[in-house]
């Protein structure tokens, strides 16, 4: 912001606090639109909130009325159980009885409830005799917070870290071995490639992401011979495209960021095979099949990847399996399925007749659906045409 860019010469001598008063407006203006913002944000939360209610609300009722019980509530009805004084001590006794070792595998998406259940179980492993003497009862989690993928349930990385510090300490008390094994040795990954890695997290805030432990990350590969190599690329961000005003214009897609990448990824190996590149270690030339693409899921990036390499006439595998109900054949014929079993459904006859199988033109479907009478179906309006 420069005022003598902003404001003619001859403004500003006759108002010399202009521009203060015009940034205080700005300012003033900014407050208010996020003050809006915040309010639209929370009438929306409110609303989306009402609506929740209702539907937990009506999914327990329904619950309730068919007798039922979800993963959840077995959850929550046992730790209330266990935590019932008139009868969680006899149920923790009679379990005692039976229980000498608690497995908890993927322990990172384990949530609170389970973990709370976890604990009254164990309650008596460390507390001196229980209901059988001289039994060595054990208490074993493994889980890396890393891999935690279960937020959505209710999985709590952090209750894996406290459930860790609370469990050492009652063993500690109890005079018992706690053993803290932090497994570091990785058979998949290799030297350079785990060394990156490390580097990355070695920033205590950027490590307190994905882990509550202190200790920075440190891994180690089995396969220490073998080569590795990490190249970082910038990231690509979207271009501003002018889209045509005509609809039936095409838009231009090449320059939207999963395309680019794919056709840089790409290049990059069509520059590989044509250069003769020898996989190090192997000391053999790269081939097609040596190529290994891993993407989060199958998006728009996977698509635009093997049209770029199949325009280089590069063989590609794995990528190019059919999605059965996703095809528009198969598509069209489950329109024609909803149309013969709802014939009033006029959006599924409407797909039906532009579908191949009818073939029938934009123009002639809009003379039947667009012109018909109000509150006459698709369907009616086809048979009158029709004669």
């Amino acid at each position: 912001y420069e005022p003598a860019k902003t404001f003619k010469k001859a403004l500003l001598d006759r108002l010399p606090d202009l521009a203060e008063r015009y940034l205080s407006a700005v300012d003033a203006i900014l407050e208010i639109s996020d003050r809006l913002a915040l309010f639209r944000m929370l009438e929306g939360t409110r609303a989306a909130l009402i609506i929740a209610d209702w539907l937990i609300a009506r999914y327990e009722h329904l619950k309730r009325a068919r007798g039922f019980l979800d993963f959840n509530d077995l959850i929550t009805r046992t730790v209330n159980l266990l935590a019932r004084p008139d009868a969680g001590p006899w149920v923790q006794y009679k379990l005692d009885q039976g229980i000498d070792h608690i497995l908890l595998d993927e322990a990172q998406d384990t949530s609170p409830d389970q973990w709370e259940v976890v604990k009254r179980l164990a309650e008596e492993f460390f507390a001196g005799l229980g209901a059988r003497d001289n039994v060595h009862r054990t208490v074993f989690a493994v889980g890396d917070e890393k891999q935690s993928i279960y937020s959505f349930q209710g999985a709590a990385p952090d209750s894996f870290a406290d459930s860790r510090l609370l469990f050492s300490a009652k063993v500690r008390d109890a005079k018992v071995t706690f053993a803290d094994l932090k497994l570091t040795w990785s058979f998949r990954s290799t030297e350079d490639v785990l060394a990156a890695v490390d580097r990355v997290f070695a920033d205590p805030l950027v490590r307190r992401g994905i882990s509550h432990d202190p200790d920075p990350l440190t891994h180690k590969a089995i396969r220490s011979d073998a080569p590795g190599y990490v190249e970082v690329w910038p990231s690509i961000g979207a271009d501003v495209v002018d889209e045509p005003d005509d609809w039936t214009q095409a838009v231009d897609h090449a320059h939207a960021p999963a395309v680019r990448i794919a056709e840089n990824v790409a290049a990059t190996i069509a520059g590989w095979i044509g250069a003769g590149e020898v996989i190090e270690g192997r000391g053999k030339k790269l081939r097609p099949g040596d190529v290994l693409v891993l993407v989060r899921k199958r998006d728009r990036f996977v698509h635009a990847l093997t049209r770029a390499l199949k325009r280089r006439d590069i063989p590609v595998a794995g990528a190019d399996r059919l999605s059965l109900p996703g095809h528009i054949a198969v598509k069209d014929l489950i329109a024609l399925g909803h149309f013969l079993v709802q014939p009033e459904d006029d959006l599924s006859l409407a797909a039906v007749l532009r579908s191949p199988i009818f073939d029938v033109s934009e123009e002639m479907l809009f003379a039947l659906a667009g012109e018909r009478p109000s509150g006459l179906s698709l369907i009616a309006s086809l048979r009158q045409q029709a004669g």
